[in-house]
């Protein structure tokens, strides 16, 4: 397995089998805490070889540096299964993270999780803007 993409963005769309993402980021600067952040997403592509073939459960999590969730886990399944002719599968996810509320500044945590193991993690900085 191979995590080609993963990213907080402004926006992503499966369309048809292509990831399209716009306005990924990893920076958040608000005016004052505590900030409501209204609306972005997650965006992942997931190569699977052959041998991987199957059902994997999933789960996204967002953190502050104390472990306390933003939003509750984003969970769900996904199905890799190649093609007859293909050595592997790939799985696009593009999920909405609604509303996130950050009660002060720091170092966020998005964490992807597959079949139960940590697979990736993307820090998320946010911070007041400076006048």
């Amino acid at each position: 397995m191979d995590i080609e993409i993963f990213s907080l963005c402004d926006f992503a769309e499966d369309f048809n089998g292509k990831l399209c993402v716009i306005g990924t980021f990893g920076n958040i600067a608000v005016n004052r805490f505590p900030a409501l952040h209204p609306h972005c997403f997650i965006a992942a592509r997931i190569r699977f070889d052959r041998a991987e073939a199957g059902i994997h459960p999933f789960r996204i999590t967002i953190a502050s540096s104390d472990g306390n969730d933003l939003v509750p886990p984003l969970r769900g399944q996904i199905t890799a299964q190649p093609a007859e002719s293909e050595s592997h599968a790939t799985v696009n996810l593009a999920l909405s993270t609604g509303q996130m509320l950050f009660q002060k500044p720091g170092v966020y945590s998005i964490e992807l999780t597959l079949g139960g193991k940590a697979v990736k993690s993307l820090p998320v900085t946010v911070e007041e803007k400076r006048q």
